[in-house]
């Protein structure tokens, strides 16, 4: 059997936003909850060393426009704008890039084989499949979170492991 991952718990989450991201990040749980895919969404893709899904992390279109923006303080209604127009600035979306390479953390956590960011996708149009399988069929663990990040605006975070 694949190795089973730990979810972080919502203090780790906001923990991790409010180091990286210089803000107060206060994280809620959502329960167990799945972001419309057909809705603007980011998605991180984690993977183990023989190249297969492990893990995802998608944020909502709110959540990778504050948190994106936050990285390098791109001004708050620069974020605001890409969420009411539907879509990333490209200095934004390379700073989540960045923010989902450090997501890693949620996932290595304890002894569990350690997993690393391999690509990020910005939908729609449409996920790969084999990312869209994982989310829907494969994972095991399913969290959401509710985000937000002080200055900036609230999202949804949702996790999907094995």
């Amino acid at each position: 059997m694949d190795t089973i991952f730990r979810l972080p718990t919502p203090a780790a989450v906001a923990n991790l936003f409010t180091i990286l991201l210089g803000k107060k990040t206060v994280v809620k749980p959502a329960g167990d909850t799945k972001i419309d895919r057909n809705s603007p969404v980011a998605t991180g893709v984690y993977i183990n060393q023989g190249g297969a899904i492990n893990a995802l992390c998608v944020f909502d279109l709110a959540l990778a426009s504050h948190a994106g923006a936050a990285l390098t303080m791109i001004p708050p209604g620069v974020a605001a704008d890409q969420v009411k127009h539907g879509a990333l600035a490209d200095g934004v979306s390379e700073n989540l890039h960045e923010v989902f390479n450090v997501c890693v953390g949620f996932f290595n956590q304890g002894d569990v084989p350690h997993i690393r960011f391999s690509e990020m996708y910005l939908t729609p149009p449409a996920l790969p499949e084999a990312v869209g399988s994982f989310a829907d069929d494969q994972a095991l663990l399913n969290l959401g979170m509710d985000v937000s990040i002080e200055s900036y605006g609230s999202g949804q975070l949702c996790l999907y492991t094995l």
